[in-house]
């Protein structure tokens, strides 16, 4: 017979029904192979072969046996593989139909458990949504991990962030290995005038280094080099993709035009992406730091320096290192260096987020809520699927019967529960799609945040993530309590017996859960919602309620000095106060609450031989005679300002506090004291004496301040503020049309004063608008775990409630036990839930603010709510179990 090897159609139709592996597919081809070898062998033997001379040629004419083996066994384990998949995938086909078939004659389950689940992982998708461009999307720097921000340390006011001068850096970067360079920026705003509108507008001031250490490519044209920031360089700009689209329309021409900022001509040179946001946003454009002073004079300590870290450094280190050259330069100019004893280096994402901490904590405050949320909803589908579990006992015990493993069943019902979850993970981020879009609004957009809050494929990943994780959190438990349930028993009773009471009692510990975890959720939400009532009723120690600010800065070109700044802002005032409404007029620097706070060092003169960075600080501001009346600031000793103070020396008005403590016994008025900032001390004369001001934020102590005459200084951007006799609202657009009359070139920011108060309470409003929302959903959810469990328990015992009544029992009596039992479970989730709030508010206690995490009023109203919310729960099915028909029940037996 010719000798050739098998072909691959003949080798699997001859093992086509092998069931063989890896070695177990060798042995079982090495089998056959012996077999036949033997029956050639044999059929040589008959025909006159000796034994050995047969099995020979029996050999010879198989040829290479080790190779037909491995070849075999190749073939066979590779077909039963595709086999196997082929297999799968049919059986998996098969599963979806069936749960498909299923759910459909199910559809009130169906219904229930994908609105339950999608509302669930909507709320945490929104939630990361939101968190997402403030804590987790990329920066958008090239290795952004090696970029950090320096900071020097202030022991005296506990502040790790302090700025430093273009000298003061220049000698950090050559004392340091840890970074090859170091940039720095600072920002200010500027007109943006022509075209059919002015506009004011943040702009980033940047050394000609700073775009180079953060490595962002330019959308168009290029970014700043160290040659723009030169002596005599030229006026350039770098304009954001943002700006670029909203004033310009994208115009591709736009790099080599010119734009006027504050009057004067810039080149544009480039257009810097979308996403590009440094240092904060709502900076869209980007100028070299050419000022003079701030290049040379060692006191004027206005950057914030930028590196990125060499191989092989860490933040510890650097700051070691730094800190060390820092004390050297403090050596070498006590006056200057000396007031800073360490160098911080922060991650650059942390460092350009001023409310960094306080927006995590938030943050993860919601986080924490939503995965409650979550919890809460797989917890009430899982109380839902063991009782939908219980009447499909007998169902599962006859696919049992027939042949259906204990795998294959609970891989059938946890298909059910992945598909239930598939359906309610994609509408539950659709929902979310919706909410993110009216999220972009709601925190300001001057907090450091990469792009806008969308659904974008980081937060896909999150929901499919959690999508595939609620099946195993809400159906294993059902699906291995059904697949073990005895079969003998099931089918005898029809998977009434035996199932029952195991359901019950694990539906009553998922509903203990499920209120437990909707209590600490509530009680959050109180506590945000005290905490917020708390800083709402705070002194601010003005009246915004009726006061209109209208925020103007002057350019220099066309107000070059004190008299044209002066007659602008007069002529202004007198045309506002000509206005119907207007009760009053005035002006200050810096406004109190609006995050700009400026310090000032204060001494006795007998306290000038003290070194001036150990003399006390205040907030300081200068502020004209109509300021006080418009703020509703109380006058307590003396008088305002007047026209006349700017050329009689150095008056000043001083806060009650600052009075107390260096005048204790209250004879403040007339006393000189000295005030030291940037230079030699000056001595100022206490003319008036005011309330208390929080100018910084709600929840610490006031700090005292101190007012200068703002009349007839070369201060430029100030707030024009009116206070109204009625509504504030009515005067908003008149006070634009002045300002817009007076010069259209000039752009007004007006806005009610009420708006940036309400900026610092955003936390605690945020927080509790999102808590209430997600509070409210548990407590409905647990509201209807506590329905759902009354109702299952009345339908499992309604034979024993009807035998009840047919001896007797008073309906009443009934109703009552019924309530009582969800009362119970409430009460046992209220003790737990309780304790465990408890540890939870004192994780972010920081976030708290005039209530204690064991607040008595909250915890008195969850309690009285959850009873009631118990006591309603249960009372729909307590009436049904009133009104069974002992009659029917016994004929049923």
């Amino acid at each position: 017979m010719p000798e050739r090897d098998p072909g691959p159609k003949e080798v699997r139709r001859a093992f086509r029904l092998s069931v063989g592996t890896g070695g177990r597919a060798r042995d079982e081809v090495r089998e056959e192979l012996e077999h036949h070898l033997e029956l050639t062998a044999q059929e040589l033997i008959e025909e006159g072969w000796s034994p050995a001379d047969a099995r020979a040629e029996a050999r010879r004419r198989f040829g290479d046996l080790d190779y037909t083996t491995e070849y075999c066994s190749r073939e066979t384990a590779r077909a039963y593989a595709e086999g196997r998949r082929t297999m799968w995938m049919e059986e998996l086909v098969q599963d979806l139909k069936y749960a498909v078939r299923t759910l459909v004659r199910t559809p009130t389950y169906t219904l229930v458990v994908v609105v339950t689940l999608a509302a669930g992982i909507a709320a945490n998708t929104t939630i990361f949504s939101l968190m997402n461009p403030y804590l987790f999307r990329p920066l958008p720097f090239p290795a952004a991990d090696e970029l950090v921000q320096l900071g020097g340390y202030d022991p005296l006011e506990g502040w790790d962030g302090g700025r430093f001068s273009a000298p003061e850096i220049a000698d950090l970067e050559a004392r340091s290995r840890a970074v090859d360079e170091i940039g720095f920026y600072y920002y200010g705003t500027m007109n943006l005038t022509g075209g059919d509108r002015a506009e004011r507008h943040n702009v980033g001031r940047v050394s000609g280094n700073m775009f180079g250490i953060l490595g962002t490519p330019p959308l168009v044209g290029r970014y700043l080099a160290p040659a723009d920031a030169g002596p005599g360089g030229p006026d350039v700009v770098v304009m954001g993709e943002t700006l670029w689209m909203d004033r310009y329309g994208g115009d591709p021409g736009m790099v080599g035009q010119s734009i006027e900022l504050d009057g004067r001509p810039h080149t544009v040179v480039g257009i810097m992406p979308r996403n590009f946001t440094f240092p904060f946003g709502g900076l869209h454009l980007w100028t070299p730091a050419r000022d003079d002073a701030v290049q040379t004079d060692r006191t004027r300590a206005v950057a914030l320096p930028v590196a990125r870290l060499n191989p092989g450094w860490d933040r510890d280190r650097a700051a070691a290192e730094l800190s060390a050259a820092q004390a050297e330069l403090a050596g070498l100019y006590p006056e200057v260096d000396g007031r800073y004893t360490a160098v911080s280096v922060k991650p650059l994402r942390e460092a350009l987020n001023f409310a960094w901490d306080v927006l995590r904590m938030a943050f993860f405050l919601l986080l924490g809520a939503v995965v409650f949320v979550l919890v809460i909803a797989c917890v009430n589908v899982a109380s839902l699927t063991l009782a939908r579990a219980s009447s499909r006992a007998r169902e599962v015990a006859v696919r049992s019967a027939v042949g259906a493993g204990r795998g294959r069943l609970v891989r059938q019902l946890l298909t059910e529960s992945f598909f239930l979850a598939l359906v309610g993970g994609s509408l539950g981020v659709l929902l979310a799609y919706l909410a993110t879009g009216a999220l972009n609004g709601l925190i300001p957009e001057d907090l450091f945040r990469v792009g806008d809050v969308t659904v974008d494929g980081r937060v896909l990943a999150f929901s499919t993530l959690i999508t595939l994780a609620t099946p195993l959190l809400f159906g294993m438990a059902p699906a291995v309590r059904v697949a073990r349930a005895p079969l003998g028993s099931t089918l005898r009773t029809g998977g009434a017996a035996g199932t029952g009471r195991k359901t019950l009692w694990a539906r009553q510990a998922l509903v203990v859960v499920e209120v437990t975890l909707a209590i600490v959720l509530v009680t959050g939400t109180g506590l945000m919602v005290r905490s917020l009532q708390a800083v709402s009723a705070v002194d601010l120690g003005f009246d915004a309620e009726r006061v209109v600010s209208a925020t103007v800065t002057p350019g220099e070109l066309d107000y070059s000095g004190v008299d044209q700044l002066s007659a602008y802002f007069d002529e202004a005032k007198a045309r506002i106060a000509a206005q119907p409404g207007v009760e009053a007029v005035g002006s200050v620097s810096h406004l109190p609450l609006n995050n700009e706070t400026i310090p000032v060092r204060y001494q006795l003169p007998d306290g000038v031989g003290t070194p001036l960075e150990e003399w006390p600080t205040a907030f300081t501001s200068r502020a004209d005679g109509g300021y006080f009346d418009v703020m509703g600031i109380p006058l307590l000793e003396g008088r305002t300002f007047t026209a006349a103070d700017a050329a009689e020396g150095n008056p000043v008005i001083v806060s009650r506090a600052l009075a107390d403590r260096l005048f204790p016994r209250g004879n403040a008025l007339g006393q000189t004291i000295r005030l030291g900032r940037d230079g030699d001390p000056q001595s100022a004369t206490i003319v008036g004496v005011v309330d208390e001001v929080r100018y910084d934020n709600l929840t610490t102590a006031e700090r005292p301040h101190l007012y200068r005459p703002l009349d007839g200084t070369q201060t430029r951007r100030r707030f024009l503020l009116v206070r109204s006799g009625g509504d504030p609202a009515v005067l908003v657009a008149p006070t634009r049309e002045v300002l817009r009359q007076l010069d259209p070139d000039l752009p007004a920011g007006v806005q009610l004063l009420t708006g940036i108060v309400d900026q610092k309470t955003l936390l605690w409003s945020m927080s509790s608008t999102f808590l209430g929302v997600f509070g409210l959903v548990a407590l409905l959810l647990a509201a209807l775990g506590i329905y759902g469990l009354m109702s299952f328990s009345v339908a499992q015992r309604k034979r024993e409630m009807g035998l009840r009544m047919a001896l007797g029992a008073d309906a009443g009596v009934i109703r009552r036990k019924v309530v009582g039992g969800g009362i119970k479970l409430t009460g046992l989730g209220l003790v737990a839930g309780v304790a465990l709030s408890i540890p939870a508010a004192g994780a972010v206690r920081s976030l708290l603010f005039g209530v204690s995490a064991l607040d008595p009023l909250t915890v008195a109203v969850v309690v009285a709510v959850f009873g009631t919310v118990a006591v309603a729960a249960a009372a729909i099915p307590a009436w049904r179990a009133s009104r069974v028909d002992p009659l029917e029940v016994l004929r049923s037996e």
